[in-house]
């Protein structure tokens, strides 16, 4: 069961963290918000990129049903419980660093497979006191909470999509350093 709402946002329970264990598992609930009456398991394997074998699909939908994050209709078709969900406060756990550097690593190997037009990946590197670290961390919040939104509210959704957001220090902190203005 989730956890808890925050806005329109559902937030997965502890007890629920095997739905991170792979990244593709967050791909099949989404295809399945958008495509509920699928016809078999194969066919969802390739929808998905890059493509996973129909037992992994099977297996997907498996655990995305047992967990309560999809469920079946009289008619036999899936839907999401929840068209948003989040990590909440459990962001720090194992299996959300393992689902966070699967992404990373899916973002990294997008950079061949994917063509431009259907990408967006850019980097910056900033010097920043940890005054703007804290502005800039609650302005990514905010951005994706916005994004979050726009995604939910979207009819036409057709296609899944991944959005990495990564902030860290390629530095020590200069603070206390002689010849640091």
């Amino acid at each position: 069961e989730l956890a808890r709402k925050s806005g329109s946002t559902k937030i997965v329970s502890s007890d629920q963290y095997e739905f991170y264990s792979v990244w593709y598992h967050s791909a099949i609930r989404s295809i399945i918000d958008m495509y509920p009456d699928f016809t078999d398991f194969e066919m969802l394997g390739t929808l998905v990129s890059p493509p996973i074998t129909a037992s992994e699909a099977k297996k997907s939908v498996t655990l995305l049903e047992r967990l309560g994050l999809i469920f079946k209709d009289a008619d036999g078709k899936y839907h999401v419980g929840d068209k948003t969900i989040s990590t909440g406060t459990y962001e720090k756990a194992l299996a959300i660093a393992n689902f966070q550097r699967e992404t990373m690593k899916l973002a990294q190997e997008a950079l061949d497979r994917v063509p431009k037009t259907e990408r967006d990946i850019s980097t910056m590197t900033l010097g920043i006191s940890g005054e703007a670290l804290e502005k800039i961390q609650v302005l990514l919040q905010e951005t994706r909470r916005k994004i979050a939104e726009i995604a939910s509210a979207d009819p036409g959704s057709d296609r899944v999509f991944q959005l990495n957001m990564q902030l860290f220090p390629l530095s020590k902190g200069l603070t206390g350093i002689q010849g640091h203005k």
